[in-house]
């Protein structure tokens, strides 16, 4: 009975000494606790109805309110689907906001189970707006969207008072109300709390020390100094061992970069079957033959990637059956590109080169025109060439299309020399917190959608220098190997009297930027060697200006993947036809 009631005494006494000192460190924890809870986001719920009815198809949830997270899913239907996301809203200030949505189809908004934003019905993409006088504090807020047949598009933000519009932030939106009052005025004035509970940490340990060491400051400084050292010097050990292991751990994650390795998704898939679902590109790619080329889609795919329809012909490319043998009375033009000519995440007759070829055909009166897609994601300039010595010549085209792109200077990761763990330029226990920093705060999704990371493009001018790339594969790297590559394709038109057109899609404003430097080198080669070169960059401009409701977001297939939309597909394709009926390149007439 005695020895507990010393130990009571004893934890009582350390409580009364310490008492300060554990309620910072308290006020530490919770503040730290806040970066994370209560839970951010919304719940969004998507039914296989435009009705909001049923069972759920998908049911998660989400940091933003937008259709991205539905995109890379099997189940997402992508027509006559209606989706709600419900939850709370944090208000920091009491005025009045307004809230948009920008749709195609039907949505609606709601604050406080008052519909505040009536964006209903079937109709083409629009922009509906209204005010509301909120408060400080939590507010429930809803939103519902249905589509129909067509395009789908949801953007939803707000202004508020005295600020510019936005979108929603998702750091102000949680699946739920906070379970104590108070909880939000911390989370508010987070940043404010959070350094000065450390600021007042160090002075109550200060504090202490003096107290301890009164009368005797050079004891106190160096039983601070020793303390300090021993601390740093702990943290680094610890930092140290961290790093080491996970290095280690990435190591065996990652394996060799191998195209081999690349493909062994795809192995058990070699048989056609009626209809397949492929998830990445190993999936559909495989070893080419010809060395230049390095690999191809594989022949006579038919499915489904990234949600979009996917069917490849016998020769291994996402066009339709045409023989080598060219028709009488027949045009033939030849695509050359990489995962944007391709129709990254969008069906084949919704991508540029179709829509090219029913424009032509369109207007053509005694001549058909075949446009023949030879894109494959991943492929440089290079490959590109290789592409058309070995396979696009064959069919006697015509005309070549080649779209030159900002990452034309460089190689999919799986080209590459594997990472070296042993370098001490960058710290992949950073590179990770930040990253996992980046997931928590919601400004980052936990995937992303574009499935060939080519490193710093300001780099990419000299990458037959680097060290990642095999020796093999340097030839056709950095700007050299695009300028070689060119000057083969061009002497090859050029000898057989095909024209050749090269379309780019970069600003003129910043000639100092990699993208300006890259439209300078283009245009200057176009003078020089006698091709013809168009820019759509002006094309998008002028989009905007007749289309005040849209935004570049709109180009894009998502805010995480910035290959070309359904819009941009269009908007590209009639660019080409505008260009090749002023220039006279093709004759509709004859």
């Amino acid at each position: 009975m005695k020895v507990g009631t010393d130990i009571l005494k004893q934890v009582i006494m350390f409580v009364r000494k310490s008492g300060s000192i554990l309620l910072v460190l308290g006020l530490l924890v919770s503040l730290s606790l806040l970066w994370i809870f209560p839970q951010r986001g919304l719940n969004v719920v998507l039914y296989p109805n435009t009705e909001w009815k049923g069972v759920p198809l998908i049911s998660q949830r989400v940091t933003q309110i937008n259709l991205d997270p539905f995109k890379q899913q099997q189940a997402f239907p992508q027509r006559n689907f209606s989706t709600s996301w419900t939850g709370w809203i944090r208000i920091d200030q009491t005025g009045e906001y307004s809230f948009a949505t920008r749709s195609d189809d039907g949505s609606s908004l709601f604050i406080d189970h008052q519909k505040i934003v009536k964006n209903e019905g079937f109709h083409a993409k629009r922009k509906v707006s209204s005010k509301i006088f909120l408060t400080q504090g939590m507010h429930s807020i809803k939103v519902l969207y249905f589509q129909g047949p067509g395009d789908y598009a949801l953007q939803v933000s707000w202004i508020k008072p005295g600020k510019i519009e936005t979108e929603l932030p998702s750091d102000i939106l949680y699946a739920q109300s906070f379970p104590i009052r108070g909880i939000g005025f911390f989370t508010r004035h987070r940043p404010i709390f959070y350094p000065l509970c450390w600021l007042l940490l160090i002075v109550i340990l200060i504090k202490r020390g003096f107290d301890r060491k009164a009368g005797d400051l050079s004891s106190l400084l160096r039983e601070c100094a020793y303390n300090t050292v021993v601390s740093i010097g702990t943290l680094c050990v610890c930092l140290f061992i961290i790093e080491g292991g996970m290095r280690i751990i990435f190591w065996f994650r990652e394996g060799k970069q191998e195209l081999s390795d690349f493909q062994q998704a795809s192995s058990q898939d070699d048989e056609t079957q009626a209809s397949q679902m492929y998830s990445t590109l190993g999936n559909i790619v495989q070893a080419s033959s010809y060395e230049g080329i390095v690999y191809e889609l594989k022949p006579n795919l038919v499915g489904t990637f990234l949600g979009a329809p996917l069917h490849t012909n016998s020769k291994g490319l996402r066009a339709p059956e045409y023989d080598y043998h060219k028709p009488d009375n027949t045009f033939r033009i030849i695509g050359l590109g990489d995962s944007s000519m391709f129709g990254w995440g969008v069906d084949v007759t919704e991508t540029s080169l179709h829509v090219l070829e029913n424009h032509l055909n369109q207007q053509a009166t005694h001549t058909t025109y075949e446009v023949i897609n030879c894109g494959v994601p991943g492929y440089n300039t290079a490959i590109e060439v290789e592409v058309f010595l070995k396979k696009g010549l064959k069919y006697d085209p015509d005309l070549v299309i080649l779209h030159f792109n900002t990452n034309d200077y460089g190689l999919p990761n799986f080209m590459k020399l594997p990472q070296s763990y042993s370098t001490f330029r960058k710290s992949y226990l950073l590179d990770f917190i930040y990253t996992r920093y980046q997931i928590l705060r919601g400004k980052q999704k936990e995937t992303t959608l574009a499935p060939l990371v080519l490193g710093p493009m300001e780099k990419s001018e000299f990458l037959d220098e680097s060290p990642t790339i095999p020796q093999k594969y340097r030839h056709m790297v950095g700007k050299r190997g695009f300028l070689k590559a060119m000057d083969t394709l061009i002497t090859l038109t050029q000898e057989r009297n095909i024209p050749l057109l090269v379309f780019v899609i970069k600003s003129s404003s910043d000639i100092e930027t990699f993208r300006g430097r890259q439209l300078q080198l283009i245009s200057q080669l176009s003078q020089e060697r006698n091709f013809w070169l168009l820019n759509t960059y002006s094309n998008y401009v002028n989009y905007l200006k007749a289309h005040p409701e849209n935004s570049h977001y709109d180009f894009w297939l998502s805010k995480a993947d910035t290959h070309p939309s359904i819009l941009a597909h269009e908007i590209e394709a009639q660019a080409l036809y505008d260009f090749l009926i002023e220039h006279k390149l093709v004759a509709l007439t004859q």
